[in-house]
């Protein structure tokens, strides 16, 4: 499978980087009825998508 990002967090300084809990997702209309296995899932794929569009915007201001 090939990769298309680096799935190392990225940050402006050195801080930690902040990561959503299953509760602030629950705080969400909507996403109140997942339970902690399945919000950690979501926060995950939320993730993955976020560096994903990071990738893509960085590569743009590159080639541009």
């Amino acid at each position: 499978m090939t990769k298309y990002f680096d799935e190392t967090p990225f940050s402006f300084d050195d801080e930690p980087i902040y990561r959503m809990s299953p509760e602030e997702l629950r705080g969400f209309p909507g996403w109140e009825h997942y339970n902690d296995e399945e919000a950690n899932e979501i926060i995950d794929s939320l993730e993955k998508f976020a560096n994903i569009l990071h990738e893509i915007i960085v590569q743009r201001n590159v080639t541009e």
